[in-house]
Parts: C-alpha cells; structure tokens; sequence
C-alpha cells in the first residue's frame, strides 16, 4: 500500500503549529538565545570564556546554545546581549493583523533596514517634525498663492 504525505503549511512559528501556549514569547526567546550563539560563535568564543562574560556556567551556556531555554528569561537573554556588547531596542506598535493574535517578534538590525526599505524610508533621510512642519507651511502658502490666481 502507498504511504500519502500529508503537508501543513507553517505558520511561521513553530511553537505555533505545535500549539504551545504563549508562542510569540518562546519564539522570541528562541531568537534571542540564537541571536547570542551567533555572537558566541563570531566571537570565537569557548563556552567557559562566554560563561564568564555572561557570569554564569559552562553547563548554563551549554543548555542555551542547545535550546534549553526554560531557566532563563527574556530578561536574563537581554542582559546577556548587552554583556556581548549588544544593544537591544524594543519597539512597540498597533497591532494591524486581523489574521493572528498580538505578539512579540525579535528583528535583527539588518531585518529592520529591509522592513524600512520595504516602505521606501530611508533612514538617513528621515525629517525631524521642525523641518516638516516648515515644508507644510511653504505648502500652505503655495496653496493660497494657486486660489489667489483662480
């Protein structure tokens, strides 16, 4: 008899489709702790080396780098980023998605330049309120400059 594979779409987290409580949040943690792994590893650093920095154990840093992440918090992951010489800025927004429930995402600086270029703002060209209430207010006289001479 042939085996028929059946296939679901991710959702795009996996805790999610594993229908885990508080997916957002073990996501989140998940890319935090991968965020650190990847300056561990940059670093060159030995797990007893990033032990110390972080001020914990080896075997600590070992359940972390292999996903163990129960004993620690989002809290515990930001401190470690910022011992790595991390900095961490959280933004927060309207939730503006009908199809899923509010949740917590974690960007890396690089995903935000990308979300950024998506919506055709370039950072280095972003106005300060001054100089865009300056402009509006060139409009506004440009505008009754156009009724004047109808």
């Amino acid at each position: 008899m042939a085996e028929v594979n059946h296939r679901e779409e991710s959702s795009g987290n996996v805790f999610a489709d594993l229908n885990i409580p508080e997916p957002s949040l073990y996501k989140a943690k998940a890319e935090l702790a991968n965020q650190i792994c990847t300056v561990i590893q940059e670093r060159n650093l030995t797990q007893a080396e990033a032990a110390e920095i972080l001020g914990i154990n080896q075997p600590k840093v070992s359940a972390l780098t292999k996903g163990n992440l129960d004993g620690f918090s989002s809290d515990r992951l930001f401190k470690f980023l910022n011992l790595l010489g991390q900095d961490i800025e959280i933004v927060i927004r309207p939730h503006t998605d009908a199809h899923r429930e509010a949740g917590i995402k974690v960007s890396q600086d690089h995903q935000l330049q990308q979300e950024e270029e998506k919506l055709n703002i370039e950072p280095c060209k972003k106005k300060s309120l001054l100089e865009v209430l300056a402009n509006l207010e060139d409009f506004e006289a440009d505008i009754g400059d156009i009724n004047e001479d109808l």
